[in-house]
């Protein structure tokens, strides 16, 4: 699972036209959201799909 959201991760970030963790850093409060419910809406479904 942890491999998988690591990938995500990194997909999210090159398919996206900013920086997020640059944005993160500079306290951008609304990229930070949008990271937060990628990863944890994709934990869901990985986790969800593991234990069924």
């Amino acid at each position: 699972m942890a491999i998988a959201l690591g990938i995500l991760v990194k997909i999210f970030s090159w398919i996206t036209p900013i920086n997020e963790w640059e944005e993160i850093k500079n306290g951008n409060i609304g990229v930070a959201i949008i990271m937060a419910s990628t990863i944890i809406g994709t934990a869901l479904v990985i986790g969800l799909t593991i234990m069924p």
